[in-house]
This record gives C-alpha cells, structure tokens and sequence, in this order.
C-alpha cells in the first residue's frame, strides 16, 4: 500500500510548540470519527469504534499521569505516524522513507479523521492539497507560564498564508460555552455531524476542558523537557 497524497482525512494543526494544539485534538477525538493521536488506539478505535466514554477515560488519563509524575504528557507525532512535520520540513519526502503501516492506512480510507501538528513551516504537509488546517489564535496566555518560552512574532504571518483553514480560539478554553461553540465549529468545518446528545457531548468537552486549566503548565519548568524543540503540546 502506498501514501495517498490526495486523502481529505488529514487534520493538520497549527500553532507554536507549547500552544495547546495537542489538546485540542484530544477533544475533539471525542467525536466518533476522529482518532486519537496514538498508534495503537487508533487501531483499536478503527476496529472496535470506541464510545465517548472510553475516548474521554484515555484523555483523562494523561492529564491524571501529569498530576501523579508532575511531568508533560501527551500523545507523539513520529510514535502515530513514523515521522514529524521537523522531519518533512528537512526532507519533504520523509513522509515516504519514515511512515508506518498504519500511515498508509489512514491515508487511504474515508471515514476518520486523523491528526498531525506543524509548529513552524506552514507547508510541511503541501504535498496533501486536501488535508484539513486548524490554526490556533490567541494562545499567548498559554505559552507565557509555560517556562515563559519567548513568542514568535512572525508566526501568525506564517498561518494566514496557509491554504483552506479554520481558526481555534485558545481563549474559548476559559468558558465552558465559548469552548463547546469552538469545538462545534471545528466539526463544522470538517463535515462531521454535532453529537445527538449535545449535553451529554458538552459535559465531557467540560470536563476536558477544566482538566486541561488544571494541569496545562505541568511539566514545563523542567529544564530537561525539550518538548519545545519537537512539537510539543
């Protein structure tokens, strides 16, 4: 099996490394048709359609393990796909020397939506011209007591260049409503129905959400973390 460039199934998230976007794919995997960000659960997800109950304990369960090792948790670009947006922005074709099996797979089936980040070049992923792009706004709040890590100026330039996009407002996360009106909006734009149970959808996204304020500087004073240099969260 080979890469299918032309897959419409690709999210690709834009923000600065420390910005939040990894979370914001976790919420939204709570939608039945997007898939964790893991290789195995993915799989697993594929296989068996994990209901939201089982999709929000794993979320849940990284932001509990940042509490028990007051360490960073999430889930990794080159574990789910073999490789990075760093990897293509060095050699564009990486993606074909690097990728897993399971790369290939989600690259030629029409049902899930699967996620991958870029935190500096805009056109790491060009060479997919229908992939999906979720670029992050105001999301300064996040990244200045995360190691007051110093902000590039430039990078919202890079991000209006991008092609076909929606925006994510990282100040949503503050208010529970502004939070279930920007997840519903990316699921718009991605053509994926709203839940049936928009209560029921909305407290699980609460819950996320409140976590995420707990715990999101958690992990980033430590001098060892080079998260930053590798697409973190």
């Amino acid at each position: 099996m080979q890469i299918n460039f032309l897959t419409n199934k690709l999210v690709v998230i834009h923000y600065p490394a420390g910005a939040g976007g990894k979370f914001i794919a976790m919420a939204l995997a709570l939608h039945p048709r997007i898939l964790l960000q893991d290789k195995t659960l993915a799989r697993a997800d594929m296989e068996h359609s994990f209901p939201i109950t089982k999709t929000k304990k794993i979320v849940m369960w990284t932001f509990e393990k940042k509490k028990k090792t007051n360490s960073h948790v999430e889930f990794v670009c080159s574990q789910f796909a073999g490789f990075s947006s760093y990897d293509l922005m060095e050699d564009i074709t990486s993606d074909e020397k690097k990728c897993n099996e399971l790369w290939k797979q989600l690259t030629n089936q029409d049902k899930f939506y699967f996620f991958m980040t870029e935190n500096k070049d805009a056109e790491s992923f060009s060479r997919y011209p229908n992939r999906k792009i979720i670029k992050v706004t105001n999301y300064k709040w996040i990244l200045q007591p995360r190691r007051k890590i110093e902000i590039d100026p430039t990078f919202d330039d890079v991000l209006d260049g991008a092609p076909d996009s929606s925006s994510f407002d990282m100040l949503s996360i503050k208010e529970k409503n502004s939070f279930i009106k920007e997840i519903n909006k990316t699921l718009d734009y991605l053509g994926l129905d709203q839940s049936s149970d928009e209560t029921l959808f909305g407290n699980h996204l609460d819950d996320l959400r409140k976590s995420f304020l707990e715990t999101f500087t958690t992990g980033f004073n430590d001098p060892t973390w080079q998260g930053f240099n590798k697409g973190g969260n």
